[in-house]
Formats: structure tokens, C-alpha cells, sequence
């Protein structure tokens, strides 16, 4: 593989790592927020095994990630390293998501959590993808303030959804979800302009340094024509200098 492929499976690989410490700190963060009193522990609630559920789909899928990390590695496989950002990314998300509906949807802390697909995807593709990212996320999160204040899932059960932002706490609910949605599409923008910032002065430096390549080269090859003509002219002065004795030698013969 290219130096840049290397460079994106360390990326890969430092992402995969680093997940298994902040997944450590959504459970702590999921159960604070969970249980918010002692007395209300409650292990076997639907709430809670759903929890149970996605932890382990999260942990299963990192360690996925972490063998994939060192298939690509051992087979250097570029075509498989384009492909592991993606779908690293895109489970986060799903999983993500999951685990804020669960939790209470908007209303809660976990929305939080979906600024970590934009940080990864700075790390793991620049340019303009944490742009695309962040709104994506961003609309993901309005769909579900959607879902939370229509209650459009009891379809399942025949039900007519009801639209509740007719009161104080939808509206304080809908503009907390802008409020989060605006910070995902600023920090992903905001990213996207460092991003492209930084890959132009890589682009920059890397011209410079071809450039300075080329006057390298030039100068080697001007040093080696300049070694050249001056074995020339050495070979040159031993034969004037062998010719003068010769003619020495002559002249010495004639006296």
C-alpha cells in the first residue's frame, strides 16, 4: 500500500483503539442518566435490556472492526481500508441513535455522544465528510424529535400518532434538538474548513518539497558534470604535461 493508505490504516487503527475507552464512558454515562436514584435499579426493565443490547452490539462490532483492522494490515488490502471508515462510521451512528431513543430520545444527555462520529470521521477521511456527516446526524436527530413528539410508532398498534408540540416542554424540547443540531453542523463545517486548510498546506509543502526535489537533482547533476569536466581537464593536463616532456626530451636530443 501507498504511504497515504498506511496513514489512513494507523487512522483506522487509533480509532478502533480509542473506542474502547469513551465506549467504557457511555455505559458509566448511560446509567447515571438511567438510574437516578438507587431505589430505581432495575436490571431485567425492557429499558435496560435494550441497553444490554446495544452495549454489546457496540463492543461486538469494534472487536469486528479491530480483526479487520489486521486482516487489511496483513493482506494489505487497499480496496478493504476504503470501506472500514465507512461502515465504522455509519454502525456508530445507527448504534448511536438506537441508544438515544432508548434513553428518552432528545430530552436526554445522550445526544451528546453524536459528536464522536464527526470527530472520528476529521480523523479517518478530512475534507468535507464531517460537513456531510454533521448533517446528516443533525437530521437524524430532528427525525427522531419527530418520532418522540408524534409518537408516530403507535401505528404498530393501530393508534393515530398525536403531535404534542402543543405545550411548554415540546417547544423547550424542539429548540434544545435545533440548539444540539446547530452545534453538530458548526463543528462539522468548522472541521471541514481545518480539514481543507490543512490538506492545502500539505499540498503546498508538498509542491515545495517536489520543487526543491527538482533543484536538488538539478544541482547533483550539475555537480556531476562539473566532476566530469574536471577529470576531462586533468586528463587533459597529464597529456600536455607528458607532451612537454616529450618535447623536452626531443630538444635535449637535438643539442
Amino acid at each position: 500500500m501507498s504511504e497515504l493508505q498506511n496513514y489512513k490504516l494507523q487512522a483506522n487503527r487509533w480509532v478502533v483503539n480509542a473506542r474502547w475507552y469513551y465506549l467504557i464512558g457511555i455505559v458509566a454515562i448511560c446509567f447515571l442518566a438511567r438510574y437516578r436514584q438507587w431505589q430505581n435499579f432495575d436490571f431485567l426493565s425492557s429499558v435496560d435490556i435494550w441497553l444490554y443490547v446495544i452495549f454489546g452490539l457496540l463492543w461486538l462490532a469494534n472487536l469486528f472492526f479491530l480483526l479487520w483492522v489486521k486482516v487489511i494490515e496483513i493482506r494489505q488490502d487497499a480496496r478493504g481500508l476504503s470501506l472500514l471508515g465507512y461502515v465504522q462510521v455509519i454502525t456508530e451512528i445507527v448504534l448511536l441513535v438506537l441508544l438515544v431513543y432508548v434513553l428518552g430520545g432528545v430530552d436526554g444527555i445522550m445526544p451528546v455522544a453524536l459528536v464522536v462520529p464527526i470527530i472520528e470521521s476529521i480523523i479517518l477521511f478530512g475534507g468535507f465528510y464531517p460537513a456531510v456527516l454533521a448533517s446528516t446526524i443533525a437530521l437524524a436527530v430532528n427525525l427522531l424529535l419527530v418520532v418522540q413528539s408524534t409518537n408516530i410508532l403507535s401505528w404498530v398498534s393501530g393508534q393515530a400518532p398525536t403531535f404534542l408540540l402543543n405545550n411548554e416542554w415540546s417547544m423547550v424540547l424542539l429548540a434544545k434538538t435545533e440548539l444540539i443540531s446547530l452545534i453538530y453542523i458548526i463543528i462539522g463545517f468548522f472541521s471541514a474548513f481545518v480539514s481543507s486548510l490543512i490538506r492545502s498546506r500539505e499540498v503546498l509543502l508538498a509542491t515545495h518539497a517536489a520543487e526543491e526535489e527538482v533543484k536538488i537533482n538539478e544541482l547533483r547533476n550539475f555537480n556531476k558534470e562539473l566532476e566530469a569536466n574536471a577529470r576531462e581537464l586533468a586528463a587533459k593536463d597529464l597529456e600536455l604535461s607528458l607532451a612537454n616532456k616529450r618535447l623536452a626530451s626531443l630538444e635535449e636530443a637535438k643539442s
